[in-house]
Parts: C-alpha cells; structure tokens; sequence
C-alpha cells in the first residue's frame, strides 16, 4: 500500500509536471500567434499608408499639371524664350508624343485611387465582351478634374483593355502637358484625330459632355451637358461601333464649386476657353478623400453602320443613348435621385 501511495504519487507529479509543460507550450503559441498578428497588422498599416502616398503623390502630380498648364507656357517664355517654345512644336511636329507603356504601367502602379479612403470601384463588362468589336465607352459627369474617369480606366488596375483616352485637344499644346497624357495613351479631342482612329477600329473612351459638363458641375447634383452633343454619335454610326455609357457616382462631391455667372462661363466655353469653373477643395485642389467614388459601365448600344447619317438618324440615336444614361443612373444609384440634362 505505501509503494502504490508513493508510486500513485510520483504518477500524480509527472502528469502535473506534463500538464505544466502544455500549458507552458500552448502561451508560447499565443504569444507566437499574437506576436505574428502584430507584425502582420503592422505591416498592413505600413502597406496601406505607402499606398495612400503614392496615390496622393500621383494625384496631386497630375491636378497640379492640369491646374498649371495655362502657366506653363508664359513660364517658359519667360525664362526660355520664345526660341526655344518654337523649336518646341518643330521637335513635336516630326517627333509626335507617342504611347510609352512602361510610363502608362507605373501610373498603373502608383494607384490615383489609393488617395481615397475607400478605392474606389469599377463594375464593367468582361474584357472578353469589350474585345468583341471597336467600341467607344462615354463617361459621365465630367466634375471638376475628371477623377472618376482616371481612377477607374486611365490609371486603373482593374482595366486592361488598350483604350485611346480622349482628352481636351489644348492640353496637347502645352509642354509637360501633352507628354503626361500622350505617355498615357491619350489622343486629342478632335474630329480629325477621332476618326483617325477610328477608321483603324481603335477604342476610344471619351466624356461628351467636356468643357460645359464641367463648368455647370455642381456640388451634390447630377448635371449633364449632352443635348447638344451629336458629334460622339455621328461618328458612332458612321464608324458602326458599340457605344458603352458609364457613370460615376460621387463625383460631383469631391469639391465646393461656385454656379455664379454660369451663362457667361458657358460662352467662355463655347471659344474652347477651358478655366471657367470656380472650386473649392479640402487640401487646396486636391479632393474630399472620404467620398466613395463608384463608377458602373451599363449595357452597350450597337450602332448600325451609315456613313452619312442624317440630322434625324443622329438625334434619334441620341435620345436612345440619354434614355439608357438614365436608366443606367437609376438602376444603380444607391438612393432616388434626378438627373438634369442640358
């Protein structure tokens, strides 16, 4: 009895001494795991503050190109001459700005997007079903800088088809300027340039409402400038292209703007004199980073081909792609709202 007393007590020591050591085994998991989640949250943050840096670098570096380019030219007379701004154009008139698709991948990289809050979202057809035929994507409202239309397709990760981004034709004339956006694969807003293009079958991505949509942007409020645009759906027609509608919510809350004197800014528009719109933004030029921005592309209208299309056939098209806009607007808006085209 006393050896099994001593025996059931040496028994009862080592299973006490095996309980100790898991118990020992199991904190040391814990604080391996807690250890390993700190280092991992840790490095979440570090990611997420180097990518809101780069998205905010290269946002302000392309708003501050936009915001200059109509000191750029005086600056460099200045402290240049007119020589060499002449020898400029001679240079871009043999040697025109090209596609460079390592400058277009680092823009790509840097992530515009990556400034906001919460990035900003893409809903869009499959590439499979953009690559089907030449299409044309027509993005609406313009807001101020145009920031929907660059986060989710120009510097967007997210859209990887070849895209000629169509942009105001006088940025092409501004040194600094015209190479940023010609790197990019952007195009001049002419007609002869889009039909260049387009008789080659090339896509194209556009925003018809250009220098007016963006004068009568106002802070919270859908506003359109398309009754008068007929050019984007002549040459839809002529060319026999699938038109793509695309909107962004939210754009139109990224600034303060001022509505006065909108007539006379609309004039001002109409001799393609770009600076008429009076904004306010929370970092001077750069915008509100809580918005949500969220853009949907809606489904595409096919457009017979006609070479020569009448006032009629044009207008009546035109009405079809305002309708489908409309119901696009509608059927994705997260509460009712109107939208006022002009």
């Amino acid at each position: 009895w006393g050896l099994g007393e001593k025996y059931g007590f040496v028994r009862a020591l080592i299973q006490r001494c095996e309980d100790a050591a898991d118990t020992s085994k199991m904190l040391q998991a814990k604080a391996i795991q807690a250890h390993s989640t700190s280092v991992v949250t840790t490095n979440m943050q570090s990611k997420t503050t180097t990518q809101k840096m780069k998205g905010t670098l290269a946002l302000a570096t392309v708003l501050s190109i936009w915001v200059c380019s109509a000191f750029i030219i005086p600056l460099w007379l200045h402290f240049f001459g007119w020589r060499t701004l002449v020898l400029y154009y001679v240079y871009r008139w043999f040697i025109p700005v090209s596609y460079w698709p390592a400058f277009h991948r680092f823009m790509k990289w840097m992530d515009i997007g990556s400034y906001f809050d919460q990035h900003p979202t893409l809903h869009a057809p499959s590439d499979k079903v953009l690559r089907e035929r030449p299409f044309m994507i027509c993005h609406h409202p313009h807001g101020v800088f145009a920031v929907g239309f660059n986060t989710a397709y120009s510097t967007s990760k997210d859209f990887n088809v070849r895209v000629h981004w169509i942009v105001f034709f006088g940025a092409f004339f501004v040194p600094i300027a015209a190479e940023l956006w010609g790197w990019m694969g952007s195009a001049p807003s002419s007609r002869w340039y889009m039909e260049h293009l387009m008789k080659r079958s090339q896509n194209v991505a556009l925003i018809p409402g250009g220098l007016e949509e963006c004068t009568i942007t106002t802070k919270d409020k859908d506003r359109l400038y398309i009754k008068r645009r007929f050019g984007f759906i002549r040459l839809a027609l002529k060319y026999g292209y699938r038109i793509f509608p695309s909107y962004t919510f939210g754009e139109t809350s990224l600034y303060w703007t001022c509505t006065y004197g909108e007539k006379f800014r609309l004039w001002l528009n109409s001799w393609n004199f770009p600076a008429s719109v009076l904004m306010f933004g929370v970092r001077g030029f750069l915008p509100d980073p809580t918005v949500k921005l969220r853009t949907v592309v809606g489904e595409p209208l096919d457009f017979p081909t006609i070479e020569d299309p009448t006032k009629e056939e044009i207008q009546m098209y035109l009405e079809k792609y305002i309708s489908n806009l409309k119901s696009l607007v509608q059927a994705h808006s997260e509460e009712p709202q109107a939208v006022e085209v002009m």
